[in-house]
């Protein structure tokens, strides 16, 4: 009876590490990572590729993930959210990562995003020129 109590753990163990997708987790989730994305985002800490702490100069900005995949990023001026570029969002390699491309008045672009992490409630990427975004849901 021990045995198969210690085979049912060992399975589980496995089960569970093969299940985690992201370094930074969650460990498992039943919900689908796009179903995670789809949330208006606003960056709690930005960090440049020393780990410093870059965030102020992020503090106007917003990312909308349409369950369509469709996005928009959006900049704060005169206190409201205004979209300044959209475009398409896809995952890629088992997930691991985001492509976005979107166009603008200034900028056409596909950036493609490690994700670290993606919860309900917490968005973290490193984009492709090194800097680590911590994202939270906007406050509404």
């Amino acid at each position: 009876m021990k045995k198969l109590l210690y085979l049912c753990l060992a399975g589980l163990l496995i089960f569970a590490s093969a299940c985690k997708s992201y370094s930074d987790g969650p460990l498992i989730s039943f919900k689908k990572p796009e179903s995670r994305l789809v949330n208006i985002w606003v960056p709690e800490k930005v960090y440049d590729e020393q780990g410093n702490d870059i965030s102020s100069q992020f503090e106007d900005i917003s990312y909308l993930f349409n369950s369509d995949g469709t996005m928009e990023i959006r900049l704060l001026l005169a206190g409201v959210f205004q979209t300044q570029s959209s475009g398409t969002w896809s995952f890629i390699n088992k997930k691991d990562q985001l492509v976005l491309n979107y166009s603008g008045s200034f900028i056409t672009a596909v950036d493609t995003l490690t994700v670290l992490r993606l919860k309900s409630n917490s968005f973290w990427y490193k984009s492709q020129y090194g800097k680590e975004f911590h994202l939270l849901p906007e406050a509404r």
